[in-house]
């Protein structure tokens, strides 16, 4: 049986990765960047800077970057903390994949991944100033590829029974070839998972800007809930891959969030006993992130 047990939700923004010295320099970055605005419409910076409220002023000095990125450091190592300390056996994590993966000659709106392992990349190619590179190679490998587990019979029940639950998640067993691992991904585990060899179940919700709307919040609510009833629902005796087990339990959720705005929610589950597909009979614990 499957048991609720930590919430978490982050930010995997490249600044959570810089230095606070750097930070002003993302204004001149952000400067000549497309955005989409909350509707999901195509913006500018200067759009975006006009529409801020008139207090924003007061947050971009030298003193308050430094006391707004140690607190959000601060965020993260809490997180850290609450997952080294709730002892699971499995992390779903579901972010965005910014174009990483998916692109818009096939941009799926869910894609659940249930490969036998999932492949973090070095960081190649980058174009950017040195300081962006910093940043950004601290979601990737340092010198060669490397694959890690996927709890991928947990990959298969969550993508079955969300079928069952009038959801339609595209199914996938591997990475394009050369790709690796989005970087919402590797945020988590390169700067939250202090074990990297936990197995995950990684699931990327595309970005679709015009013509098609952003995830409308309602929608990614009752994913989330049914994710979690799918997995409060795993029985003893019952495969993974199986269909949907019919004996539910009673879960639990706790919520943790990190010192910058969460882009992500999470749910975490503690499971026990799934003989049928192999999965150990002592207590099973799986985190979630939605």
């Amino acid at each position: 049986m499957a048991e609720l047990v930590l919430g978490i939700g982050t930010s995997h923004t490249p600044m959570l990765n810089a230095s606070a010295e750097d930070w002003p320099r993302f204004i001149d970055r952000d400067a000549v960047r497309d955005f989409l605005d909350k509707e999901g419409q195509p913006t500018t910076y200067e759009e975006l800077l006009h529409r801020a409220e008139p207090h924003v002023a007061a947050e971009l000095t030298p003193e308050r970057f430094a006391a707004r990125h140690a607190e959000a450091q601060a965020g993260v190592d809490r997180l850290k903390e609450a997952l080294k300390h709730a002892e699971l056996d499995a992390v779903i994590v579901v972010g965005d994949d910014h174009k990483e993966l998916y692109q818009d000659d096939n941009m799926p709106a869910l894609v659940v991944y249930y490969g036998k392992a999932i492949r973090n990349m070095p960081l190649n190619g980058f174009s950017g100033p040195e300081w962006s590179r910093r940043a950004t190679a601290r979601y990737y490998e340092e010198k060669a590829p490397k694959d890690y587990p996927v709890a991928s019979d947990l990959a298969l029940h969550l993508i079955n029974s969300l079928i069952d639950r009038e959801f339609d998640p595209v199914a996938s067993d591997r990475l394009p070839d050369g790709k690796g691992e989005g970087h919402a991904f590797a945020f988590v585990r390169k700067r939250l998972m202090e074990d990297p060899e936990l197995p995950v179940v990684p699931e990327p919700p595309g970005r679709p800007g015009p013509p098609g709307p952003p995830l409308l919040p309602e929608i990614a609510a009752a994913m989330s809930a049914a994710m979690a009833a799918t997995l409060a629902a795993v029985s003893a005796g019952r495969g993974l891959a199986a269909a949907p087990p019919s004996r539910a339990i009673t879960s639990r959720v706790r919520s943790s969030r990190s010192g910058s705005s969460p882009t992500c929610a999470s749910k975490v589950a503690r499971m026990r006993s799934c003989s049928a597909c192999g999965v150990p009979p002592e207590r099973v614990r799986s985190a979630i992130r939605a």
